[in-house]
């Protein structure tokens, strides 16, 4: 498919790496959309590592930086700009923003440079860190040509909290690739789906900003209310303090943490609803894959990416941040009235990756 909006570029995404996580899996998706669409990309890589490397696209250069930091990446990064000469650079993530900064603004090379803000800085668990990354955007974010926020609500704390006062985009992720659809169609082996029990699905880092005490714990209401089963996808470091939750209410049957999966979309495509219980989100990739899956979402009404993606509850349900009893009861309404699959995957398309390439086309356009 080619690009109907702008002329061929040689477009560099720059990345930290291609480990599983949601910033790489956009590096991903913008590097192969955008080479799908006849534009010459290369993936440009802090460190060529990661498991999906094996999903780059073949048309795709893949740039090794060969460094062990985002910090040690610039000389390198300076060499590839001055050698390489790419019209576009899109880089991803605050880190690897400012190091896109220097190496332009210590070049010869002069990229268009688009910088993708996802999360919110206020909410770094580190203070300190989180402070100092708010006044370098201050100072270095106005001296790249545009910020693409991922959210409207990231956009706003950009303006707010950083005091951002430079051209400024929002884009959504891109999501819903044809690789997610074919891996929402893979079998999925595991009882509890194939039983007439619903079944309740949690997906992300076990951590405490997501926030699933809450979800375990409606979940218990729920119970008291029908019958269900609860399955939890994801690791971190707060998987022991859930696995005693769980135990004190005696939920041990009807819980289940399946560790780190491959392949979260045939769990997605197979739940009955999926339900985010974070604190905040920079954007909320995981709802909108559920969404691409067919499946109903629940989620809290938390900082920036939940309402922008369910259109303010049009299309799933929102709840208050850290309200057991307000997402229990939401999710056995979502049970037993779910939304319809041909509008949640309506609502995806939104987040397609041609959807977002084109959108990327028309901000690369207007600068």
């Amino acid at each position: 498919m080619e690009s109907w909006l702008m002329d061929s570029r040689h477009i560099a995404i720059f990345a930290n790496s291609l480990r599983l996580g949601g910033a790489e899996r956009v590096a991903l998706n913008l590097a192969n959309g955008f080479a799908n669409t006849g534009h010459n990309v290369d993936l440009v890589l802090v460190s060529e590592q990661g498991e999906l490397l094996s999903e780059v696209d073949e048309s795709v250069s893949v740039v090794d930086l060969g460094a062990e930091r985002v910090l040690r990446s610039l000389a390198p990064l300076r060499g590839y700009l001055s050698t390489h000469r790419p019209d576009v650079v899109i880089s991803i993530g605050a880190h690897v923003n400012l190091v896109s900064v220097w190496g332009r603004l210590t070049t010869m090379a002069s990229p268009t440079l688009l910088l993708t803000e996802h999360s919110i800085m206020k909410r770094m668990p580190d203070e300190r860190k989180a402070s100092l990354m708010k006044v370098l955007a201050r100072v270095f974010y106005p001296l790249s040509d545009c910020v693409v926020a991922v959210s409207q609500g990231v956009l706003d704390e950009l303006r707010s909290e950083v005091g951002y006062r430079g051209n400024a985009e929002v884009v959504y992720n891109p999501i819903v690739s044809e690789q997610l659809l074919r891996d929402a169609e893979e079998p999925l082996e595991h009882p509890w789906f194939d039983s007439k029990t619903p079944v309740v699905l949690g997906a992300g880092r076990l951590a405490p900003e997501k926030d699933f005490p809450t979800l375990i714990r409606a979940f218990d209401r729920l119970t008291e209310k029908r019958d269900a089963r609860l399955v939890i996808t994801g690791a971190g470091p707060e998987r022991d303090t859930l696995e005693q939750l769980v135990k004190s209410r005696g939920l041990e049957e009807s819980v289940e943490f399946a560790g780190f999966v491959d392949n979260v979309y045939k769990y997605m495509s197979n739940a009955d609803v999926f339900v985010l219980s974070s604190l905040n989100e920079g954007f909320g990739m995981v709802i909108a894959e559920a969404l691409a899956c067919g499946t109903p979402v629940v989620s809290t009404d938390c900082p920036s990416g939940p309402a922008e993606i369910l259109a303010d509850g049009k299309y799933g349900s929102l709840v208050p941040v850290g309200d057991a009893d307000q997402l229990s009861t939401a999710i056995d309404n979502m049970l037993a009235n779910p939304t319809p699959e041909v509008v949640t995957r309506e609502r995806a398309a939104a987040f397609s990756v041609e959807s977002v390439i084109e959108n990327y086309e028309r901000v690369i356009e207007e600068l």
